[in-house]
């Protein structure tokens, strides 16, 4: 092989291992406890004897979130059965309508997380549902029908089941059940393939009222939601945490509200719950949101909160030994030093995803230059592509409030439409310390912010 050939098989491995839309696989993930052990925590009081329990992991997407949340899956299957439901995936693969998931309903989300544990059962642990998927089958279907009987099929449940895909973890059935077979009870974590040309229930459609949890159709979708996790537990005789994936796609207050504040299904599931939801949403509603306890999950701390210009060691140094036990695990440790893999960690502004896609940009940048290791002329480049992106659409009005936030010591966001605008899009956003405290992207304070007079 030449060295040509052999250079870019080295940088595609890098290109495709390093792929943003991805959560972290067990052998990629590199524990974050230093500067914000919310998931530790969070597994913690779900081992505790208190049944349950409802948690919320409020951050911003591209924090690390799903990686974390497959932590959690990773670190309590030996002690509860675990079922991980990807929102994400299901809405584009299965629904072929990832917008759809924007609009999801509470109400949907419970006949999901039914689907869910019907396919749990079937597959994994050869449970015969009988009356139960029947009586889930009806309120399903009758529910799918609400508005137009005439219209809607009949639900086929076996087919809806088998396109939800979704990550078991579980240890062995205790042999006195004899409930379970040796061959059903798999030891460890497992994932179930969406069969996504089965799925034929229309969700999040455009123009539909929210349904609210008195209406006789939602009433009777949760109880036998409830009754198929009654059920299992009792086969299983072990509790259930369900882990779900995706709500922070959620954005606005008009579907945030009738899904988690003004309707109480999913806090009355009777199971430990752990979700993901906004940010930005969570903090405005946290008062509301009396039946959930819900945790901060920010962005990886980059820059020091009194000097922003200045790195912050726990933020720069954790991101490079991300990717540092990656390309490690590929064998190629050397392929970005550690001092430009601090820079790329910097200017990501502490999101994880923002600094996955920077390291692949760095190997595509590569491969064009056709460099052996990753240079500062390399950085430059994809940086400054980076910053232009993060610049792309600010008007005035975005500058003053960025400016607003990077000029206050307390490092809070104004109470305004504009800095939830900013929020949404990522370039102002949430760090940890005693409080959770704000800053503009710092790729924005790189050029931009300076230029227009900050005075850090």
């Amino acid at each position: 092989m030449s060295n040509d050939s052999t250079l870019m098989t080295t940088w595609t491995r890098v290109y495709e291992d390093f792929d943003p839309s991805a959560p972290a696989e067990k052998s990629q993930h590199v524990a974050r406890d230093r500067y914000n052990p919310v998931t530790s925590e969070v597994c913690v009081q779900l081992r505790l004897p208190v049944t349950h329990q409802k948690f919320i992991l409020a951050g911003g997407i591209g924090s690390g979130k799903s990686t974390e949340l497959r932590a959690v899956l990773n670190d309590l299957h030996h002690d509860k059965d675990v079922l991980f439901l990807d929102l994400v995936e299901h809405y584009q693969q299965t629904v072929r309508d990832p917008y759809a998931l924007e609009r999801i309903e509470a109400v949907e989300l419970i006949g999901l997380i039914g689907l869910a544990i019907l396919r749990f059962g079937r597959d994994v642990l050869k449970v015969q549902w009988g009356e139960h998927e029947a009586r889930f089958s009806a309120a399903l279907t009758a529910l799918a029908r609400q508005g137009k009987p005439e219209e809607a099929p009949t639900l086929d449940i076996a087919k809806l089941t088998s396109a939800v895909g979704l990550i078991v973890g579980m240890a062995s059935s205790s042999p006195e059940l004899g409930l379970v077979t040796t061959s059903a009870a798999s030891q460890g974590v497992q994932a179930l393939k969406a069969a996504a040309e089965a799925w034929t229930w229309r969700v999040g459609l455009f123009g539909r009222a929210a349904r609210a949890d008195q209406e006789p159709s939602v009433l009777a979708l949760a109880s036998t939601t409830n009754d198929l996790l009654d059920h299992l537990s009792k086969i299983r005789g072990r509790p259930l945490v369900l882990v779900v994936d995706g709500l922070d796609r959620v954005r606005e207050k008009e579907i945030f509200s009738p899904l988690l504040i003004n309707s109480s299904l999913l806090a009355e599931l009777r199971a430990d719950l752990v979700i993901t939801a906004d940010l930005g949403l969570v903090e405005r509603h946290r008062a509301e949101l009396r039946a959930w306890d819900s945790r901060d999950f920010t962005y990886v701390p980059v820059a020091q909160r009194e000097d922003p210009l200045k790195r912050d060691p726990r933020g720069v140094d954790f991101l490079a030994q991300v990717a540092e036990h990656r390309l490690t695990n590929l064998g190629h440790p050397g392929l970005i030093s550690r001092a430009l893999l601090q820079t790329l960690g910097y200017y990501s502004a502490g999101s994880v995803r923002d600094f996955v896609t920077l390291v692949r940009n760095v190997a595509v940048q590569a491969m064009i230059n056709k460099a052996l290791t990753a240079t500062e002329p390399i950085l430059e480049t994809v940086l400054n592509r980076h910053r232009r992106e993060q610049e792309a659409g600010l008007k005035r009005a975005h500058i003053d409030c960025l400016l607003k936030v990077l000029n206050d010591p307390d490092r809070l966001p104004p109470y305004d439409d504009i800095a939830a605008e900013l929020e949404r899009r990522q370039l102002l956003l949430a760090y940890p310390n005693e409080s959770t405290w704000y800053l503009p992207h710092t790729a924005l304070i790189w050029k931009m912010l300076t230029r227009a007079g900050s005075s850090t």
